[in-house]
Formats: structure tokens, sequence, C-alpha cells
């Protein structure tokens, strides 16, 4: 309800649908055979675990919603466009040109009534949860249109047009140790990730690497975060405010959270939703949906190879924008609690302020950072710096204590954080964490 630019996205309660469309562009050939290409896709997206290299969109988000989303959906045939690879490469914008093959697709598919609008809105909101589209040519980073982004087909005409991806075949097949029959949906998890209305983590303009590369929704790997699955309606953190009663000390357990779910949100004015300003702690361990990229790297990452604490600060806090005949305009200084909205018009809507691409951002801050444990002088490191995280990142007992490595650490806000955090034990099993007040 609350994603960003207020669009429709793929339900993540559930049973959502998707339906996943190769397309050939015109005057391109592709030496594979249909029935191949849907058995790579079909593995790929609704596959069972053994039958990828990695997981597929649908055993991937499963485990990772702990059972609360489970995608469903088909592969069709191929859909022969009438648009060209040239007109990708060329277009100023590429996504006029994949609008109008998601256009194709609904002629084709829907139109024909081979598949009903209602057999894919799972949740009766007018528009289909999710098209996802796979061109049959290799990707290429030096074209926006040749590569993998999600988008949304609004339409007056072709009304029940919503999300929609669009990712290349071949990023399920040529990276090393993975294959047609055994294939790769990294990339496909990721733009999942858009489709039910997350952002990217990292930054776009590659100055800063605010989440360090090691969670899905920046370089592609590992388990979903704890800030990710609390937004998305997965898991209910254990919340610490300041009107907690705590006296001088408490201690709290944390099972692994690829597996339990269990996070600790640490805020100071709490407004009970993930649209706030808080730190979120989990207990990040090398198994589950975290093990195959522990152990091996995934193009520029690895995840971390060790257990340990991960403690992130987020910013999900709400602005309102307002069209006036300067165009959209908002105060980056007034945000709004999901339970007091004001009404809108037909010319205002709610988003979230923060990004972590300062060219996206409205507030000026970042929406999730990782706090590296191993950060000198009070300052986190990828803030400033574009590198991955490490082993070091990761809080454990030898860490120093939150407030001992970040001395001067306010939220946006303004306010102090009321207490301290100290790792007190870690093993295979659980975490032990202290926290003072201040």
């Amino acid at each position: 309800k609350y994603n960003n630019n207020y669009l429709p996205s793929l339900p993540s309660r559930g049973n959502s649908k998707m339906l996943v469309v190769p397309v050939l562009l015109k005057g391109e050939s592709f030496i594979l055979g249909e029935d191949s290409v849907k058995s790579t896709l079909n593995k790929a997206f609704f596959g069972k675990s053994e039958e990828t290299g990695f997981e597929s969109v649908s055993s991937y988000y499963y485990k990772s919603s702990y059972g609360e989303l489970n995608i469903q959906g088909e592969v069709t045939s191929i859909l022969n466009s009438n648009h060209t690879l040239s007109q990708l490469k060329l277009a100023k914008d590429s996504t006029s040109i994949t609008d109008a093959i998601l256009k194709e697709a609904y002629d084709k598919f829907f139109l024909t009534s081979k598949y009903k609008v209602s057999d894919y809105d799972s949740n009766s909101d007018g528009y289909i949860d999710a098209i996802y589209l796979v061109y049959l040519t290799p990707y290429d980073g030096k074209y926006d249109g040749l590569w993998a982004y999600t988008y949304w087909g609004l339409d007056e005409t072709y009304h029940s047009l919503g999300a929609y991806s669009w990712s290349s075949y071949y990023f399920a097949t040529t990276k090393p140790g993975y294959s047609k029959d055994k294939p790769d949906a990294h990339t496909y998890i990721h733009e999942t990730g858009h489709l039910l209305s997350l952002d990217d983590y990292y930054d776009v303009d590659g100055t800063t690497a605010p989440t360090g590369g090691l969670t899905m929704m920046d370089l592609n790997i590992l388990d979903h975060d704890s800030f990710t699955k609390y937004a998305l309606g997965w898991t209910v953190p254990k919340v610490i405010s300041k009107d907690t009663d705590i006296k001088d000390e408490l201690t709290i357990e944390l099972k692994p959270f690829e597996s339990s779910g269990e996070s600790l949100l640490i805020a100071n004015n709490f407004n009970g939703s993930s649209f706030d300003e808080y730190l979120i702690v989990e207990f990040y361990t090398p198994t589950g949906l975290n093990e195959l990229d522990s152990k091996v790297q995934y193009e520029t990452a690895k995840g971390f190879t060790t257990s340990g604490i991960k403690i992130y600060h987020v910013d999900q806090r709400l602005i309102k924008l307002d069209y006036t005949s300067q165009g959209w305009v908002y105060d980056n200084t007034k945000f709004y609690t999901p339970d007091r909205l004001d009404s809108l018009s037909s010319y205002s809507y709610y988003q979230v302020g923060a990004s972590n691409s300062a060219n996206y951002s409205l507030t000026g801050y970042d929406l999730i950072t990782l706090t590296d444990a191993s950060s000198r002088n009070g300052n986190n490191v990828f803030q400033y710096e574009n590198k991955n995280a490490t082993n070091a990142s990761l809080f454990t007992e030898s860490s120093k204590s939150f407030l001992e490595t970040f001395k001067n650490f306010k939220f946006h806000s303004g306010d102090k954080l009321p207490y301290d955090i100290k790792v007190d034990s870690i093993s295979s099993t659980s975490a032990t964490i202290k926290i003072t007040s201040i």
C-alpha cells in the first residue's frame, strides 16, 4: 500500500501469481527450441530447489518468507515481438519499448482467453499481480534496454497491467556453475523483490555501498535481510523503544535469522510500523539461503562466511507529495505514520522519502545502511566508500559495543539512541545480546 510511487505491486503474502513470457525480438534467432526454453524458465521461476543451481524464484521466496509467500504461475509459449533489438538499443527510454512488448503479451495471452486476468490477480485489486518478460537475447550492460529492470505498464486502455520485469534468458545460463538444466535465478529473484515494491539497496551512482553489497536487494546474493522481511510483513521484530522498561540491562537471545525470523528493533519514539526510523538487529549465519553464496563467489560478491550480528540503520519514514503548478512538491522535514495520514486528493500521494541512491532520495538520507563493526573514528565506512562488507563488518563477542564504535551516533531525526548494544556470546544456534540503558 505504501510502496514507492504508490504503484501496484506483487502481493507479499499468500498465493501470488506471476506469468513468465519468453520474448523473441523481431529479426533475432534463438537456436534452442521452445520446449527447452520453457523447461529452463519453469525451473528458474517455479522449480524445486534441487532443479536449479541455487533456488527458483518460487522456492526462494517461500523459504525467505517462512512460508508466507507462495509465488505460483506458468511459462507461456514464446512471444514473437514486433519490436527489434535496434529499437531497444537506440531508445532514449527503453521502457517505452518494453511497455509496448508488455501490451503485445497481454494481447496474445489475455485477449485470446488463453489466460484470465482474474486468475492472475490474487488480491482482486484489478491488476495482474506480475508479468515477467524474459528476452531471448544476450544481455549487454552498455544498453539500458538489454539489462534487467522492473517497471509499471500503467495504461488507460490496458487497465489491468501493473508491475512487470524485463530480463535476459541468459542471466539463467551463462554464469559459472549454472546451465539450462540447472539455471541461475539470482537476477530474477532480485527483480521479483522490485515487483514486491522493494527499492535497490545499492547506490546506482556507485559512490557508496550503504548495505555493503551483501544482501539480495544489493548485489543479488544471500537471503533477504531483517528490514526487508519486516517491511513485507513476514516477520515481527521484538521492539525496544524509549518506553521499554529496562532496569540498567536486558539480555536478549536471537536464533539464526534465516531460519527463525527473529530480530530486534531499537528506536527512540517508535510509531509501531516499519515506516519509521530505527535500528534492526539480526543474527546472521552462513546457512539456509545464505549457504551457497557464502561458499561460492557470485560475480563480485561473496557472502559472510562466519556468523555474527548485523545491525542496520533504517529510515523508512513517509513523506507526502502534492502536485501543484510548480510540479510535484514536498516538505522533506515533515513525516507521516500509517495511522495518521491526511486524506489524499487525486493530486497527492505518500512515499518513502529516503533512498540508498542520492539522486532518488527526497530527504537526502539512506533508506537502509549496514553499520560496520570494523569502522574507525565513529564513521560508518559504507556511507562514504563503495566497498563490500566482510566478516569483520559483523558484530561479535570481540567487537566493541555499538556506541563505542559509533560514539556520536544519532538518528536522522536528531534523536539519540537510548540504548547501547553489545554482543555477549555467539554459538551455532543462538546469539546473546545485552541492551544497556544510556
